[in-house]
């Protein structure tokens, strides 16, 4: 019983730490940490734990764009936490859900559940006001200036903060400046030379400026950096040829003006 009171204990960290990396921007690796801490928990560990942890997770998918996983995830963790009528965590799942409201367009609603938080007592949880913070943090990036998305085409935010994609679903790239500046690199070299590509060595010094980085690891690094962009929803437009990546020439892409000048200003 020791034993598994010191894990439950452990597996209760490890979500808080993820908690620490989810605060400083690491989506991936805090996404990673609430998978393991949950899974662990739902399972022999203090359950409650995992569905808060869940429902991180999901506010991290729906930051991502990934409205399907993340409503999904947050259903699940609500009902859970209903069932244990967890009156603390429900109102941490609340702020937790305004993540997938922004991701939705639903700004007013995110808002009010700020608002909601806030007129009640944040000092009774600490997982109360991590989902306050994080949420707070995310409305506060909703009113930058934006270049207009048009239909049809893939627009790249200024600074690269976002991306719309064809279809109109937005990938939201605010806490990744690596992947802002690849996919900023890429929609220049779109602009300027269509159908051709840019160089592992041109991406790594324009992804991670000033590094100094041996070609092997920055091989895999960059690999690994567009592999994530692929999988955030650019699949079908950057491409990957033995010279180098590229942004697919025959997409429209509508760039900020400040953005495309950048590299000729350089």
């Amino acid at each position: 019983m020791r034993a598994l009171g010191l894990r439950a204990q452990t597996d209760t960290w490890t979500g808080y730490l993820g908690g620490m990396q989810h605060e400083l921007g690491r989506l991936d690796e805090a996404s990673r940490l609430y998978a393991v801490a949950e899974a662990s928990l739902s399972t022999h560990g203090d359950a409650r734990y995992a569905w808060l942890f869940l429902a991180r997770r999901a506010s991290i998918h729906a930051d991502e764009g990934r409205e399907r996983e993340a409503s999904d995830g947050l259903d699940l963790a609500e009902a859970r936490m209903r069932e244990a009528n967890e009156s603390l965590m429900l109102h941490a799942l609340s702020l937790h859900r305004g993540h997938l409201d922004l991701a939705r367009g639903e700004v007013a609603s995110a808002r009010r559940r700020i608002q909601e938080a806030e007129r009640d007592d944040l000092s009774l949880s600490d997982d109360v006001r991590f989902a306050h913070r994080m949420l707070a943090k995310r409305l506060s990036r909703v009113d930058l200036p934006r270049v207009e998305a048009r239909e049809g085409a893939l627009t790249v935010a200024k600074g690269g903060r976002h991306v719309v994609l064809p279809d109109g679903a937005r990938v939201d790239l605010e806490t990744r400046p690596a992947l802002r500046l690849l996919l900023l690199s890429l929609a220049r070299q779109r602009l300027t030379h269509p159908g051709e590509a840019l160089t592992t060595e041109a991406l790594v010094a324009e992804g991670w400026p000033g590094e100094r980085i041996l070609p092997k690891a920055a091989a895999s690094r960059l690999y690994m950096a567009m592999s994530r962009l692929r999988q955030l929803g650019l699949r079908d437009w950057v491409k990957r040829r033995d010279d180098g990546y590229l942004l697919d020439a025959d997409v429209p892409l509508v760039l900020d003006a400040s953005d495309a000048a950048v590299r000729s200003a350089g």
